[in-house]
Order: structure tokens, then C-alpha cells, then sequence
């Protein structure tokens, strides 16, 4: 769906690299395990994130050939309840989202949308029969942000809650009662970061295009740029959600995932805000399989210090 939330590579070790690439491909295998080849198309970062921020074991790993890589023999991570969690929840989150592009285009773009509606509509029902509050939490909060769309609601606040709790409902079946809390606060603080953080990255577009933006209202924008204060009031709004973040992943229990959690939160969200914030966000995602510090390192160490 968005893809923001990513480690840096070149901070790791091999082996955390090796284990990130393993649950990456252990979530792809799951969403074509439960819901066929198409499912595999869903398959992106941000909840390869919410499977190894939900796994608490140490990873079992299974050699498989993969289909996307010509039947090469690769390292997945066994099935395990956090990567069916990041599976259900891609299938429900991917189709609402199909269902939203239907309401906001009038173009052979709604059309595509319309048709990959209906081919992820048996995987959609059946995700929701499995995860049946988290389907309902998505449908209101996305009834929410429709309504305020329309009335062009000018507040970020209100807007990004409301992505912010859909998120935050995918961590309430995994985990103890205190993990529980725990991975909620994380996920509604990374809800509503990305929400900013995607408005942020669509802003051009959507002015130039007339599609409601929050950012267009908050701060009356007229050429989809934002700068100045309005820029500095912004990220400093991004920053707290980042370091609400921090503050809630320091109270969880070390695990066999924490290096790889440490590496996305003090240096992978930082450097994917400040791609968006300079606008080079599309072409860093799109050359990069994972980010790469390169000659950013040093700028991206004292933003992820700042945190």
C-alpha cells in the first residue's frame, strides 16, 4: 500500500539482513499460502514490519523455491501467528484501499480498481471472517476519512487518527496483554506518521488534481508546496509521532527481531521523511531494494540521534 517503513541495509549486520530478507519472503509465501498468487502482489515493507514487530519467537526458517525469483531456492520464515496476523491484514487493508481509489478517480485508473476488486474479493471475505473487528475498524475509520474528505476537513489531527487506530487494531490479537499495549501505541504513532508522510508525498499530485489533502486545508496552499514555517510545524509534528514511537518500543522485551526494529525506527523512518520532505522519495523507492545510506549516512545518523 505505501512502502515508507523500511530498514536501512547498510546498518545491519548480514545477518539481520539475511533474517529481514527471510521474514519478507516468509510474509509473501503466507499471503500465497492463505490467499493465492494474487495475493502476493500485496506484499510490501510496511507489514513485513507489523510480522516482525508481532514475532516474539526466535525465527525457524524454511528453503522453499520461490515462484517470483524463477523457482530459486531461497530462505523463508516459518508460519508463525504474527506473519498470518501481517497476511489478514494486507488482503482487508489492500481491498479497502481498492475500494477508496473506486470513490476518488473517474478514469480507466477506477476501472483497473474495479477489476482487482473483484479478483481479491473471495481473499477479502475470507480475511474478514478471520479478523472480523479488525475488517470493521478499517470500514469505519475509512468511512471516517471519507466523510472528512468531504466536508474538507482542515484538521491533521482528525484525519490522521483516523488511519491511526485502523493500524493500531492490527496488533489486538497477538501477543500478551502487556506486548498488547505496547505494540498498539507503536502502531497508532506509525499510523499516523505514514498518514502525514503519504499526504506529504501526494501533495503535489493531489493539488494539481483537485483531490482533498489535508495538508491543502491546514495550512492554505495554493501551488501544493509547503514551506517555511508550515514546514517546520509539520516535521515537528512527524518527530513527535517518530519519537512516540521510540518511547513506546523502549519498554518492550528484547527479542530476536530488535535490531531490525531498532534499524526502522532511529534510521529507516528518519531518512524515508526526509526523501519525501526533499521530494526524492519515488526515485529512492523505486531504484532501491531496501535503502542504502550512501552519502546520506551522516545526515541520517544526526536526525536518527535527534529522535
Amino acid at each position: 500500500m505505501f512502502g515508507y517503513v523500511r530498514p536501512v541495509m547498510d546498518k545491519l549486520g548480514q545477518e539481520e539482513q539475511e533474517r529481514f530478507q527471510e521474514a519478507y519472503c516468509g510474509l509473501c509465501y503466507e499471503l500465497g499460502r492463505q490467499y493465492g498468487v494474487l495475493a502476493r502482489c500485496m506484499l510490501n515493507y510496511d507489514f513485513t514490519f507489523l510480522a516482525i514487530l508481532l514475532e516474539s519467537d526466535v525465527p525457524h526458517c524454511t528453503s522453499y523455491r520461490c515462484p517470483c525469483k524463477h523457482f530459486c531456492k531461497k530462505e523463508r520464515l516459518d508460519t508463525s501467528p504474527a506473519l498470518e496476523t501481517a497476511a489478514d491484514v494486507s488482503v482487508i487493508l489492500a481491498w479497502w484501499k481498492l475500494r477508496d481509489e473506486i470513490e476518488d478517480s473517474r478514469s480507466i485508473r477506477t476501472a483497473v480498481c474495479r477489476l482487482l476488486s473483484l479478483l481479491i474479493r473471495r481473499a477479502y471475505r475470507k480475511a474478514a471472517r478471520k479478523r472480523p473487528a479488525f475488517a470493521r475498524t478499517v470500514e469505519d475509520a475509512l468511512f471516517s476519512l471519507r466523510r472528512m474528505e468531504e466536508e474538507k476537513t482542515a484538521s491533521l489531527d482528525r484525519s490522521a487518527d483516523a488511519f491511526a487506530r485502523l493500524l493500531a487494531a492490527a496488533a489486538e490479537e497477538v501477543g500478551t496483554e502487556t506486548e498488547r499495549r505496547i505494540h498498539h501505541q507503536m502502531l497508532y504513532q506509525l499510523g499516523r506518521w505514514i498518514y502525514l508522510i503519504d499526504a506529504l508525498d501526494d501533495l503535489q499530485d493531489d493539488a494539481a488534481q483537485g483531490r482533498y489533502n489535508p495538508l491543502i486545508y491546514r495550512y492554505g496552499l495554493r501551488n501544493g508546496q509547503i514551506r517555511g514555517e508550515d514546514r517546520d510545524r509539520l516535521v515537528a509534528t512527524l518527530d513527535h509521532s517518530a519519537r512516540l514511537i521510540a518511547s513506546a518500543f523502549a519498554l518492550k522485551e528484547p527479542t530476536a527481531w530488535t535490531a531490525l526494529l531498532e534499524n526502522i525506527i532511529y534510521y529507516g523512518l528518519p531518512l524515508t521523511g526526509r526523501l519525501v520532505l526533499e521530494g526524492r522519495w519515488n526515485t529512492a523507492a523505486g531504484e532501491q531494494h531496501c535503502f542504502s545510506m550512501g552519502h546520506d549516512m551522516a545526515e541520517s545518523e544526526r536526525m536518527a540521534s535527534d529522535t
